[in-house]
């Protein structure tokens, strides 16, 4: 049985973080080979569909140890999403980041409502 996690307060903005559009996503990993895409849904959500080459890491699950698997470097550039702007996972997940002392983050806000709506592919396992 799940855990129930505290709600998140989704912000506009996270400090030190940037805030992506899907149209700035694909702009960003087009141009920043080494970026690290992370989907912070848990895994259910990801069974109906996930940006391509994003890696699986539900904000539950995020640590530094967890995180240092899927971002080898503290510098290492990594975008986290999740359900969309009301979704506090990639949020929560960000913020473990940053306590695990990432510094190159960035944030896609719309997430996978955003992606959907856009028409952009989605992945299916």
């Amino acid at each position: 049985m799940a855990t129930a996690q505290p709600i998140v307060e989704v912000p506009d903005n996270i400090k030190g973080v940037t805030t992506l559009t899907a149209e700035t996503l694909i702009e960003t990993a087009n141009s920043i080979e080494q970026l690290v895409l992370i989907d912070s849904r848990l895994s259910e959500d990801r069974a109906v569909g996930y940006i391509e080459e994003s890696i699986s890491l539900a904000d539950i699950e995020t640590t530094c140890e967890t995180l240092s698997e899927a971002i080898p470097e503290l510098h290492t550039p990594a975008a986290f999403y999740c359900n969309g702007i009301q979704c506090g996972r990639s949020v929560r997940a960000i913020e473990i980041a940053q306590s695990c002392k990432y510094s190159n983050l960035y944030w896609f806000k719309g997430g996978i409502e955003e992606w959907k709506a856009k028409n952009y592919p989605l992945a299916i396992e």
